[in-house]
């Protein structure tokens, strides 16, 4: 499956919708074939939203808090390389320009040993689940995301977030905009 409308999102992330159900569309489909006599509401109950993410490990746990399933996937052909969302000198936040340089370069060259170290535990005999305990949580993950409507609409009810979280929270507004238009 090609996923062709994927919205970038940090420096190595995306998001992809994967298939959503009782969409507006399909809502005015129902309306138009049938006397509802239901509210909008209880209609909505009905609805739900798949979405393709490759994200940080710490926005899947994040996702978590709101009932939101989320399956690990590994797309076909992309290898097995891991990657970490490193922020940018603007993302990091000082303020000063040239902390945020040597913030930014720290992190990268923290992630890589990171990243380095497990392949080289499993090397010398490591169990592979201990020997990614260290992994870090800015690790790049490729999920499956699933939920109803409402947990959708839960998550992004926060706006206060930090700029990474909103930055995904944006990217699944966007998504649920288009698909459920009548709603907003």
């Amino acid at each position: 499956m090609i996923l062709f409308n994927r919205i970038p999102v940090l420096d190595k992330g995306f998001i992809a919708l994967l298939y959503s159900n009782n969409n507006s569309a399909q809502q005015r489909e129902l309306t138009n074939t049938f006397t509802i006599t239901c509210s909008p509401q209880q209609l909505q109950q009905l609805s739900n939203m798949t979405l393709v993410m490759k994200c940080p490990l710490f926005v899947r746990a994040y996702l978590a808090q709101f009932g939101l399933v989320t399956l690990p996937v590994t797309e076909k052909g992309s290898g097995s390389v891991l990657e970490t969302y490193i922020p940018n000198m603007c993302e990091v936040g000082s303020p000063d320009t040239e902390t945020n340089k040597l913030i930014a370069d720290d992190i990268s060259r923290t992630a890589e040993a990171l990243l380095i170290n497990p392949a080289a535990y499993r090397a010398d005999g490591c169990d592979n689940f201990i020997s990614h305990l260290i992994l870090p949580i800015s690790m790049y993950d490729t999920i499956i995301a699933h939920g109803m409507y409402n947990q959708w609409r839960m998550f992004l009810s926060n706006t206060d977030l930090p700029s990474p979280l909103r930055a995904y929270r944006d990217a699944v507004e966007q998504i649920l905009r288009v698909e459920w238009c009548d709603e907003y």
